[in-house]
């Protein structure tokens, strides 16, 4: 069966995607086109027993019983003679553990089909809109589209961001659910972009957002249908633009120059309520290289800055911040390196009838430094220097200062680290903490080995070990202790076998008795015939023993077998 080579219009969609979801969906090359596919199922049957102090949901969010799970997932991707490209992804599962899903039995955690060519590309089902900073950057589940011409090019989405595909479809929720959403945010947004020319392009970005109430999903859960129906409907709506301007150049030789400047308008307002809100918003963002005869210079520096009352569909734009930062890095041929990163950010909130200040600086140093003979080790120092404030005249400063070195030779792997970190808060309380700690962890690992009695292929086994103390104000000092092991091997004909163990003692004040914990995790697999996976797991958890309102034992015994098509 050929493989599949996805063009620019499937390699962009399945780029965001990777980079909002974490999954990675692979796609190979062949020039002759083809369709490939492949789905795969797996089946858990575990059992589950918990003995804990009654309301015990802070340690822990599982409970006793018999549960089973299943999950699917599959893809199927084509290509034609000219470039053209398609692809559908999904997966789902369906658990009776409530700890897993907690809203519903069965939940879509993966959908979405799209196809596109060398100019051209759509998506439907979840997908991503990465505008800019002040722009849409949101997941979103609904389509996407984006049209890319010799200078010009504009990509869009229209959708809604809700908790899951259950709640859109309004699935009843289980009956002892809790933390129900009770809205959904339906989205839009359009990007339009220009290269002046090859170095310089510019950007407008519209997205608009309004609120909904999900009609149906408080009174499913609580059978009060007062609560939802007392909510406003739509609850808050918004739209944002933004104009940018981007210049990038490379100028041979490893020098670059990176640029970006970006403007934004707000308004917002709940249709409840007649009054407006609106407010601006900007961002800088230089980045750049010089490499010279012995290494390379690195540079970068930013500042933005985001009104109250700013309302937009960017995850990383808060209203009423503001942030300037300035990095240098330097790195020798010789493996030696230097990082400064200085931050200034500030907070503006409002708190009644006032506004809530709070100013943080960090200043953050790194020395690394990888020479030759250490076959590929490493040392560290970080030191990390912070200040806060408001203007409620609470101040706190806050350092942490770290070494560390590894070094991997002959199959062994060491490394060992060392901390001290603090915090004062300047306020009446004058609270003060000091941490203390140290761990060091030895390995070894062999890869390809010949025959043996075990029929071993491969192995890794490390110990560990470390400890950490807490020196607070008032209440006395707290010393953690631990240690532990890891193994984990794989033979082609027994499998792969890992095993991991760790226990912990916390002393809580000065004289006090140790409050041990252990936790052990056993897990086996073993591929069959046919695509065909067995997996057996267990794991054992003893934690706070000896504390009757914090004392907590969970064990758990599974078996999961795994087929996979293509």
């Amino acid at each position: 069966m050929p493989a599949v080579h996805a063009q620019s219009g499937n390699e962009a969609v399945l780029e965001q995607w990777s980079e909002q979801t974490g999954e990675q969906v692979q796609v190979s090359r062949d020039e002759a086109g083809g369709v490939t596919w492949s789905v795969s199922a797996s089946v858990d049957a575990y059992q589950r027993r918990v003995e804990a102090p009654a309301d015990s949901q802070e340690l822990t969010p599982y409970r006793n019983g018999d549960f089973h799970s299943v999950t699917t997932s599959g893809e199927w991707q084509s290509q034609k003679g000219d470039g053209q490209t398609s692809h559908v992804f999904f997966a789902n599962t369906h658990s009776s553990d409530p700890a897993i899903h907690s809203l519903y039995r069965n939940q879509i955690t993966t959908l979405q089909a799209g196809f596109g060519d060398a100019s051209r590309r759509a998506a439907a089902g979840d997908v991503v809109a990465n505008f800019s900073m002040l722009g849409a950057s949101t997941g979103l589940r609904g389509i996407s589209a984006q049209w890319q011409g010799s200078r010009h090019s504009v990509e869009g989405f229209s959708g809604v961001v809700v908790h899951s595909w259950e709640t859109l479809f309004g699935t009843k929720a289980l009956p002892d659910a809790s933390d129900v959403p009770l809205r959904k945010r339906n989205v839009h947004g359009l990007k339009f972009n220009t290269a002046l020319n090859e170095q310089v392009t510019v950007f407008a970005t519209v997205q608009t957002f309004d609120d909904r109430k999900l009609s149906g999903m408080a009174a499913s859960v609580a059978g009060d249908s007062s609560y939802a129906d007392s909510l406003p409907e739509p609850a808050y709506n918004a739209q944002s633009s933004t104009l940018g301007l981007s210049y990038r150049r490379s100028f041979g030789g490893g020098q670059t120059l990176d640029l970006v400047m970006e403007q934004g308008w707000s308004r917002a307002g709940n249709t409840s309520q007649a009054s407006r809100t609106s407010a601006q918003a900007h961002n800088l963002n230089l980045q750049g290289s010089v490499p010279w005869s012995d290494g390379q210079y690195s540079l970068g520096l930013g500042h933005h800055e985001l009104g109250m009352q700013w309302t937009g569909l960017g995850a990383a734009a808060y209203p009423g911040s503001r942030e300037s930062y300035l990095t240098n890095g330097l790195q020798w041929d010789n493996g030696f390196s230097w990082l400064h990163d200085w931050r200034d950010g500030m907070s503006r909130q409002p708190w009644g009838d006032d506004v809530y200040e709070a100013r943080l600086m960090t200043s953050t140093h790194q020395i690394g430094w990888q020479p030759e003979w250490m076959n590929g080790g490493m040392l560290a120092l970080h030191d990390i220097r912070t200040r806060s404030s408001d203007n409620a005249d609470n101040t706190s400063r806050a350092h942490k200062t770290q070494a560390s070195v590894s070094m991997v030779s002959g199959g062994w792997q060491g490394s060992a680290q060392s901390g001290l970190s603090g915090q004062d808060v300047i306020a009446e309380s004058g609270e003060r903490e000091r941490v203390r700690d140290w761990q060091v962890s030895v390995g070894h690992s062999a890869q390809d080995l010949a025959q043996n009695a075990f029929r071993l292929s491969s192995y890794s086994a490390s110990v560990f070990a470390g400890r950490k103390s807490h020196l607070s104000r008032g209440d006395g000092r707290m010393v953690v202790r631990s240690v532990g092991f890891d193994l984990s091997s794989y033979s082609p004909v027994w499998g792969s076998l890992s095993l991991s163990h760790s226990r912990q003692w916390v002393r809580l004040a000065a004289g006090g008795e140790e409050v041990p914990t252990r936790n052990t995790t056993l897990d086996y697999v073993k591929e069959l015939q046919n695509g065909l996976t067995f997996r057996i797991y267990a794991s054992r958890l003893d934690q706070n023993l000896g504390l009757p309102y914090a004392e907590l034992n969970e064990k758990l015994v599974g078996v999961q077998l795994s087929k996979s098509f293509q």
